[in-house]
């Protein structure tokens, strides 16, 4: 009886077990959903759109397979079937070290992208960067992803304009659609509601007009780099509400007018360019206020006035360029605050002497004072300074012989950049190597 007894609890109790497992098969399996039919449909339409697919990343794309499990570069939200992430860059081109043409490393796409990825609804993430044959427009249907966070399409063909249906992308956080052969007016309702937008990449497009004034409305925004492009018009003073920006790039351009004096409101940029433009008037001397600065290139544009004494506060800089513009007045002392590694204030109308404190600048390793008025003696120190690897002074009113170069010895070997001729050259009244000697006036 006792034996019959523990057999039927036993039986009992692995009828219990078989049963708890398969309701949790019966849940895991069910938890699992498949693709959902839409958006099966829309990625097959991309497929159909794509004419070549060297890499054969689209081969496991068909009508017979779940998208959810089987496809490559396509991921889904488990819960609901819905596709999340579509994935397809041309990783050939990382694999290969990132910039060779040829085959194999060049195993782009050939086609457009469908509209019909418009029909994505839940989709986060669409990432086809350097796909470099992908042509045609940008399909406004795109605008409808409305939970779309990242969009990289950068590194194609494609043209026409940004949509305006880009407006609607209110949770985009990156949107980058750089080296593209992009053109026309961004339009300003493109920008105004995104307000987690947080980088921003345009360059080496021909986009045209105006910098739309809503830009100021982009509160999360901490990169905007639209360099080489064919904007026109000015700076927009709505940029200066960017608390959080910490690169800009609008180099490039065709921005003309002033700097805006409220470019001191962008309290946390650290790198700045702006060159090759035709931006006029005189650098702000509100840009003292600007501390996290720690580079800023204005190169090659019509600037004036004086250099402003307030740079000396931004004692995180350590990149001052400045050349070719209109910049008048004397080298300012206070940039001796600064630990610079590349000063370049070629090209200007700067004037005075070569300024004694340059020599006491020890993490100098780019120094170009070209052709400008400065006048005086060159200070030995200027010469001598451990770390410079580039010095051009050509093209002034120097006087006096050339100091020699001393070279330390130090416990670690360290290398020594030897000045051509060309770095003096165009100063009547300096002499001595590597210029022809000094003539004795005994």
């Amino acid at each position: 009886m006792e034996f019959t007894g523990n057999m039927a609890k036993f039986s009992s109790i692995l009828l219990l077990l078989i049963c708890f497992s398969f309701s949790s098969f019966q849940t895991t399996t069910t938890t699992e959903a498949l693709c959902h039919d839409t958006d099966k449909a829309a990625l097959l339409d991309f497929k159909k759109n794509i004419i070549e697919d060297p890499s054969h990343v689209l081969r496991t794309w068909n009508q017979s397979t779940d998208c959810c499990t089987y496809w490559d570069g396509i991921a889904c939200d488990d819960s609901n079937g819905r596709v999340v992430d579509v994935n397809l860059p041309n990783v050939f081109r990382f694999r290969c070290g990132g910039w060779f043409r040829t085959s194999p490393c060049n195993m782009s796409m050939v086609g457009t992208i469908s509209p019909s990825l418009g029909n994505l609804e839940f989709l986060r993430n669409l990432d086809l960067r350097y796909l470099e044959h992908l042509h045609g427009s940008i399909p406004s249907e795109l605008g409808k992803l409305s939970h779309l966070t990242s969009l990289l399409l950068n590194g194609n063909k494609l043209e026409g304009p940004i949509p305006a249906s880009f407006q609607h992308l209110h949770k985009l956080e990156e949107l980058n659609l750089a080296n593209n052969h992009l053109s026309g007016r961004i339009q300003s309702s493109v920008f105004e509601h995104m307000t987690v937008l947080s980088e921003i990449y345009l360059y080496g497009n021909q986009l045209s007009g105006e910098i739309p004034s809503s830009v100021g409305k982009l509160v999360s925004l901490k990169t905007l780099h639209i360099q080489d492009n064919n904007f026109s018009g000015g700076i927009p003073s709505t940029i200066g509400s960017l608390k959080n920006l910490t690169s800009l790039d609008l180099g490039g351009n065709q921005i003309s007018g002033s700097i805006p004096s409220s470019f001191s409101g962008l309290i946390s940029l650290s790198h700045c360019r702006m060159s090759f433009n035709k931006l006029t008037g005189s650098i702000p001397s509100s840009i003292g206020k600007m501390l996290t600065l720690n580079k800023f290139i204005v190169t090659d544009n019509m600037l004036t006035g004086n250099l402003p004494d307030s740079i000396g506060n931004l004692t995180n800089l350590w990149s001052l360029q400045v050349s070719n513009n209109r910049l008048t007045g004397k080298i300012p002392s206070t940039l001796c605050n600064l630990n610079l590694e590349t000063l370049d204030l070629s090209s200007n109308l700067f004037t005075g002497e070569l300024p004694e404190w340059i020599g006491n600048t020890t993490s100098l390793s780019f120094l170009d004072l070209s052709d400008n008025r400065l006048h005086s003696v060159i200070p030995s120190a200027v010469l001598n300074l451990p770390k410079l690897l580039f010095l051009n002074v050509s093209h002034n009113r120097l006087t006096g012989k050339i100091p020699p170069r001393v070279f330390l010895k130090t416990k670690f070997p360290r290398y020594h950049a030897v000045f051509p001729a060309t770095s003096f050259e165009g100063n009547p009244g300096l002499c001595d190597s590597p210029l022809p000697p000094c003539h004795s006036t005994a």
